[in-house]
């Protein structure tokens, strides 16, 4: 994905450092493999069906996000980050092949809505810029609420987003 935003520092604060906004474009996307044996008496060995499928979703993204920054040393920060985020499906490629299988394909919905965490290191690249490599996942989804759970419903699996981010982060004053 790729997003852009702006933050701002908070200062005299213990609890929160720093806050996010952004808006981008963002890819999830995933695989599902089966394999069904079915029995036939009248077969001395009992024939098994393998297939299953690939998505690709690209979403519109908005976020926000409030971080904690603790120094390692002098430098070197940990970023603990709490934030919600909406996303909006604008593509979609979905390919599953269930070999003839009466099976039931589960999708989520256009919009979705969550809570996020995300974990980094944040490190000074130059006086005035910062990189920090982080992990985000979903910790609850809002909409469309599925009993708590933050993982995405996909094809028969229920599936993690794990999203892989570079932060740069260009301080102004």
């Amino acid at each position: 994905g790729l997003e852009i935003g702006r933050f701002y520092a908070i200062e005299n604060s213990r609890l929160i450092s720093f806050v996010d906004f952004s808006l981008g474009v963002k890819l999830l996307q995933g695989a599902e493999e089966f394999e069904a044996t079915l029995d036939d008496p009248d077969r001395s060995t009992p024939y098994v069906l393998s297939g299953g499928g690939i998505f690709r979703h690209t979403y519109a993204t908005a976020s926000f996000a409030a971080t904690n920054a603790k120094k390692l040393t002098k430098d070197i920060f940990l970023r603990n980050t709490l934030g919600i985020n909406g996303d909006f499906r604008v593509q979609n490629t979905r390919d599953y092949d269930t070999q003839g299988m009466p099976m039931q394909q589960n999708y989520p919905n256009r919009f979705i809505f969550q809570a996020h965490y995300k974990i980094g290191i944040g490190f000074p690249l130059t006086r005035n810029m910062i990189l920090i490599p982080s992990v985000e996942t979903p910790i609850l989804t809002f909409y469309e609420y599925d009993d708590m759970k933050s993982t995405l419903a996909v094809f028969r699996s229920r599936y993690r987003p794990l999203i892989f981010r570079l932060t740069l982060l260009v301080l102004d004053k």
